[in-house]
């Protein structure tokens, strides 16, 4: 069955080339491993900062892709040896929000300064308070008295065409074949459905969550609006399939699309976004344009704010 509807109702339209970068290994709590979900979401996010590869779809890693005075693909700066490919990202980040933005805020002469914005439900946060850390480079939004909150804060930052990178936990997607899929005159995807996911999780310290990446919304004006959602998993999972290193003929298909590209009701998804770090928004910013990419992020935070 498909649902047919009109994209006067999108959001976050600027976004629609972004390129779904699988992850390249999941979680194993059983041996202590982490998934790479979060370094693959950051991946996406940057190409999308930077335009790259946005002519030629390449699902190539980029991180790391603009310096100053040349292009130097995944690296921080010329000093710096080594690529910020997604491997070497997660191996230092270990899927924690805080030591990505830690890595991603610091600045650095030739690396161009990410700002990030992070949202979280605090009860006993102070109404509107705005925590900036000691570079002013990187901020955390703590007042959001509840999920509802979090949607304005997508619907707000979808409009400025950011994508977010949310994190789940003890949510299982059912991608079924079978799914309605809804379309419009710009978009098309499977509608999927989620259920309650407790059984593998022994404690909220070997359950690091999942992170996808939001990058738009149909039917903004439903009560229930449509989710655009862009899934790292399936994770191509090297630790268990060393040879998929040499790259998975079955991306870009149509099935494999469906995978990762595809829409969530909101109140399939709102109440297992998590209380800490649910929300984070990441945005760049050169050394010339610092203070105006200062404004823009804390505009983010003031309207949502003022909307809750």
């Amino acid at each position: 069955m498909e649902i047919t509807g009109s994209s006067q109702g999108d959001i976050g339209s600027g976004m629609d080339w972004m390129i779904c970068v699988p992850q390249l290994y999941s979680s194993d709590p059983s041996n202590g491993y982490r998934g790479s979900c979060l370094s693959a979401c950051f991946e996406m996010v940057s190409e999308y900062l930077f335009n790259l590869n946005k002519s030629n779809s390449s699902r190539s890693s980029t991180v790391g892709g603009w310096l100053k005075g040349g292009f130097y693909p995944n690296r921080i700066d010329r000093k710096n040896k080594y690529f910020w490919n997604q491997a070497l990202l997660h191996n230092y980040v270990w899927a924690d929000m805080s030591r990505l933005i830690e890595l991603a805020c610091k600045p650095s002469k030739y690396w161009p300064i990410y700002l990030a914005s992070k949202f979280s439900i605090r009860p006993d946060a102070t109404a509107g308070e705005i925590h900036l850390n000691d570079d002013d480079t990187a901020f955390e939004y703590t007042c959001v008295k509840g999920q509802d909150d979090y949607l304005k804060i997508i619907k707000y930052t979808l409009k400025l065409d950011l994508p977010l990178i949310v994190l789940v936990k003890n949510m299982k997607i059912i991608k079924d074949e079978s799914s309605q899929k809804y379309s419009n005159e710009k978009n098309a995807g499977k509608i999927y459905h989620t259920v309650p996911d407790y059984q593998t999780h022994e404690s909220e310290e070997t359950n690091q969550g999942h992170f996808m990446i939001i990058y738009g919304m149909a039917e903004e004006g439903d009560s229930d609006p449509l989710i655009r959602i862009l899934d790292p998993e399936p994770s191509v999972d090297l630790r268990k399939s060393p040879d998929a290193i040499f790259g998975d003929r079955n991306l870009g298909t149509t099935a494999s699309n469906d995978l990762h590209y595809f829409y969530l009701r909101w109140s399939s998804l709102r109440e297992f976004i998590s209380r800490d770090t649910g929300l984070t928004v990441f945005e760049k910013s050169t050394r010339a344009a610092f203070d105006q990419q200062q404004m823009k992020m804390r505009e983010i935070r003031l309207k949502s704010r003022q909307s809750l």
